[in-house]
């Protein structure tokens, strides 16, 4: 059975949460024997190409969207991770593009770390061709071809089909993990996520 130990997870390079579980993701996959795929999700599809300032996206509500930073602040400290105060969220659509490009490469790990390390600990537009050209130097990966792959919109039809995975599936927030049948939704602590590896009968990885 192949694909038994398929692990899907649909993810969004503007998702904070995304960003937080990503320690647990290296973790569960260095621990269990499972194939990680990751599927772009549309968690902000209508972001105008020039991003969308945070306080529209709360509707002007300053205290809900204060309590909201606060809150994504703390747990980034309990996890040790850098959170940059941003004031617009970009559009993900070109970053995730050139994430199918890097998954050919076999660079996928070390770009979506590029990515998260450019947006989230340094507050960077990631819908800027030259932003996402160095993370993609930052992966050693050729910037030369990103560029085609980026003017050519090679990888579009790649993105597309996942978005349209996620809506036959009714995929609705990110991260949404997926293996065999069974699916967690939203941020999960280590544990749920082995639970999951457990009930599926997905095996430890040998000295583990």
């Amino acid at each position: 059975m192949p694909n038994r130990f398929e692990f899907e997870i649909y993810s969004d390079f503007n998702c904070t949460w995304c960003y937080f579980d990503k320690g647990s993701i290296k973790r569960l996959r260095n621990e269990y024997d499972i194939r990680v795929v990751w599927r772009a999700f549309p968690l902000h599809p209508d972001i105008p190409e020039d991003g969308l300032l945070i306080e529209e996206l709360f509707g002007n509500n300053f205290p809900v969207m204060n309590d909201k930073i606060q809150q994504l602040e703390k747990k980034a400290s309990e996890l040790g991770l850098p959170l940059a105060r941003r004031t617009a969220i970009s559009d993900s659509r070109l970053s995730q593009e050139l994430g199918k490009w890097a998954e050919t490469k076999g660079k996928s790990d070390e770009y979506r770390d590029a990515i998260y390390e450019a947006y989230f600990a340094h507050g960077l537009n990631i819908a800027d061709p030259s932003v996402l050209l160095d993370a993609v130097e930052t992966s050693q990966l050729s910037r030369e071809e990103a560029q085609s792959v980026i003017e050519t919109r090679l990888f579009s039809q790649a993105v597309d089909d996942d978005w349209e995975k996620s809506e036959e599936l009714k995929i609705m927030v990110a991260p949404t993990y997926i293996l065999n049948q069974d699916k967690l939704i939203g941020s999960q602590p280590y544990g749920k996520l082995e639970e999951l590896m457990l009930s599926n009968g997905v095996s430890r990885k040998l000295g583990r």
